[in-house]
């Protein structure tokens, strides 16, 4: 074999291993994802993306978070931004599908803590949209999907979370509230330990 065959040889192989094969729900939305940075105004492939985008924890971590770290791993801030972005317009799809994610995850970095942040954020947008959301799980999701939203290293960092808490304060959803400030507290008690 000579020395051109033989890098030839090498170099498909090397490229057979760096293109891997996305899962069909990867593609799935990669395409949806693709075909709206197309045409970002449109409102059918803006539904279509969050339509695409993961129902539950195991389709979420399989897409952004996997153990081989594959997929879509490596670009999904990408993937997250848009539907934070879509969560201004979408609020109730965003949310609901995001804490449907949620209500069964534990922090993680990268995709699952801006999982975590995207809920936050949409929320204190959209409040109102929120409450209507959280009241729809049943009280052990709404603990636990709570105590994901409130697991960081630094909560003085995190004041998205305190603003939280005041919106549902205002608008006198006090014991969702006392949940949140609960589960900060067996946070940070835990982080001391």
């Amino acid at each position: 074999m000579n020395k051109i065959t033989f890098t030839f040889l090498f170099f498909i192989s090397a490229l057979n291993g760096i293109c891997q094969t996305l899962s069909p729900n990867s593609e799935k939305i990669k395409k949806a994802y693709d075909q709206l940075k197309v045409n970002d105004s449109s409102e059918t492939l803006q539904l279509n993306y969050i339509s695409a985008f993961p129902n539950s924890k195991e389709e979420f971590l399989a897409i952004f978070n996997p153990d081989d770290h594959k997929q879509l791993s490596n670009v999904s801030d990408q993937y997250l931004d848009m539907l934070l972005v879509l969560g201004d317009k979408y609020p109730t799809k965003v949310l609901r599908k995001s804490m449907n994610i949620g209500k069964r995850l534990k922090w993680d970095a990268d995709a699952i803590g801006y999982l975590q942040h995207l809920i936050v954020d949409v929320a204190n947008k959209h409040p109102n949209v929120f409450i209507e959301q959280i009241d729809r799980l049943h009280e052990n999701e709404k603990t636990s999907l709570i105590r994901f939203l409130a697991d960081v290293e630094n909560h003085r960092a995190y004041p998205e979370y305190q603003d939280l808490i005041d919106k549902l304060n205002a608008a006198k959803q006090n014991t969702i509230s006392k949940m949140f400030i609960q589960a900060r507290k067996e946070r940070m008690k835990h982080h001391h330990n």
